[in-house]
């Protein structure tokens, strides 16, 4: 029970996300561009800014960016390709795929040895997805962790060649009960493709003071778009 509850806590928050993404590039869409087409014409008074509309900074995220560096592939995996990604998975390890709502697919990724997920990946193919859509579903994953517990959190730039744009979000979660362990260290990125094709969000765990040594953490590394 408690494995289902910690699995859901991600693919909720992360659906929450991309779709919070979306209404918002839908109700502000010229965000990260010149504002010269959004300007009134030469005998028309411009029109007052609607103060209710969000603007991209309030969704930007702060402070140095964190680097993943790309791995092509690990010993012992083979590609899984799905929903225009693709990444490495080692051969024992399983995927669960459902069919979401808005749009969007969900992969819980599984390791043998473990009781949760080690990733949960969210993909959605709006077609139109944007630095804002990817920065506004960064913040609203924040919150909805927040909720739950986490702590020790920070919401960073994101540098990865394979993709155009994107937030990384840091924190530890504990998952309670008699877990071992009972509290994880998790990263989530919230990205895009380069043409906007598919909105991606993934998180991956491992035990506190592990994450970037492990191989959740490596096989996040292998993930590319396909398409875009």
């Amino acid at each position: 029970m408690r494995s289902a509850k910690f699995r859901s806590l991600f693919a909720l928050a992360l659906v929450a996300g991309l779709v919070s993404g979306c209404t918002e590039n839908s109700e502000a869409p010229v965000l990260e561009s010149s504002t010269s087409e959004a300007l009134a014409s030469p005998v028309e008074e411009p029109a007052e800014a609607d103060e209710s509309t969000p603007t991209r900074m309030e969704f930007a995220p702060e402070g140095e960016p964190f680097v993943i560096e790309s791995v092509e592939s690990i010993a012992g995996a083979e590609l899984y390709e799905s929903d225009g990604f693709s990444i490495e998975l080692p051969v024992d390890w399983r995927v669960e795929r459902t069919e979401l709502d808005y749009q969007a697919t969900y992969f819980a990724i599984w390791a043998p040895d473990r009781e949760r997920a080690l990733l949960n990946l969210v993909v959605s193919d709006w077609k139109n997805a944007t630095d804002t859509t990817v920065e506004a579903s960064s913040q609203v994953f924040e919150t909805k962790i927040k909720t739950a517990g986490g702590h020790s959190m920070s919401r960073v730039p994101l540098t990865w060649p394979e993709w155009s744009h994107g937030v990384v979000t840091c924190f530890s979660l504990p998952v309670g009960g008699d877990d071992d362990p009972a509290e994880v260290q998790a990263i989530d990125v919230a990205t895009r493709s380069a043409d906007g094709s598919i909105s991606m969000g993934v998180t991956a765990e491992a035990a506190p003071g592990e994450l970037e040594e492990s191989l959740a953490f490596e096989v996040l590394r292998t993930l590319k778009p396909t398409a875009g």
